[in-house]
């Protein structure tokens, strides 16, 4: 059965807050302490939410709705941020491609890179 808070698995004669300890042996399995505390099944909250949760230290830590909106948009905004830059270097290079590209030295490689492959062809290497 799963831990659930209240008495409301309890059966009816232990819902008696008089019956000292004998309440209390009977509904621990049903509670959990407010510090630290480790479940031993699942909670059902019974359509009740969950709130105030600090912010997330650890890997498995829940988050809020919020917290995890603001990851949500962060991302977005460093993709759309990354993309403006692409789009930058893209407008830079069609309007400077002329000036990157030094013809005659180009020219030149070209030559000596026809030169090796006829010799590699020759040779068959």
């Amino acid at each position: 059965m799963a831990n659930k808070f209240g008495l409301g698995s309890l059966p009816l004669e232990s819902k008696n807050p008089m019956s000292s300890t004998a309440f209390i042996n009977k509904a621990k399995p049903f509670f959990v302490d407010q510090i630290g505390d480790t479940l031993q099944g699942d909670i059902d909250m019974n359509n009740f939410k969950i709130t105030n949760l600090k912010f997330p230290g650890n890997d498995n830590d829940a988050v809020n709705k919020k917290y995890l909106l603001d990851q949500i948009n962060a991302i977005q905004i460093d993709k759309d941020h990354v993309e403006n830059r692409i789009n930058d270097v893209k407008r830079y290079l069609r309007r400077n491609i002329k000036n990157l590209v030094d013809e005659p030295k180009l020219q030149q490689e070209l030559t000596s890179l026809k030169r090796l492959i006829q010799v590699v062809a020759k040779f068959n290497i």
